[in-house]
């Protein structure tokens, strides 16, 4: 049982700035996916270098999957737009280890995407364990004064 004591109440305001912010996050990612995946395309079609671009693109998408599956626990913690972005960044690893096993169990024919479906539900709780592990409190709140900063910036514009 994951248990830091804290309680997180339930309000609209936050659930909507919450849907707003998870959109923005989930279509920054994919047009960053998507120029990374027409790159390796281009990539791909020299000779012996093209040999590479699979797997290249491979690693890429397990790093976007786990970012996700981070970015749940993030949000929960109030974790800004940017904040979240740069916390994943410091921590690629935990987001490809992470998002590794979802990407693989894609390939299996047929029963992958279900698996894939199961293993994502784990790999949330999987992320969320890494984060509380990591003392998150003092890790997270570097990040969260990235948000402040744009904030008090944006005020003073």
């Amino acid at each position: 049982m994951i248990s830091n004591e804290k309680d997180y109440p339930f309000e609209w305001k936050q659930f909507f700035k919450d849907i707003a912010r998870g959109i923005g996050l989930a279509l920054r990612n994919a047009a960053y996916e998507m120029v990374f995946a027409l790159l390796l395309l281009v990539i791909g079609l020299i000779p012996v270098i093209g040999w590479f671009t699979s797997l290249t693109l491979f690693f890429i998408s397990a790093y976007f999957y786990g970012f996700s599956f981070m970015d749940y626990s993030m949000e929960r913690k109030r974790l800004g737009y940017k904040s979240s972005i740069n916390f994943v960044r410091q921590h690629k690893g935990l987001a490809m280890g992470n998002g590794l096993i979802f990407a693989l169990l894609l390939f299996i024919p047929k029963i992958g995407i279900l698996l894939a479906a199961f293993t994502s539900l784990i790999s949330v709780i999987a992320a969320t364990l890494a984060l509380e592990r990591m003392n998150p409190d003092e890790e997270l709140e570097k990040f969260k004064a990235i948000d402040n900063t744009d904030k008090e910036q944006n005020v003073l514009k």
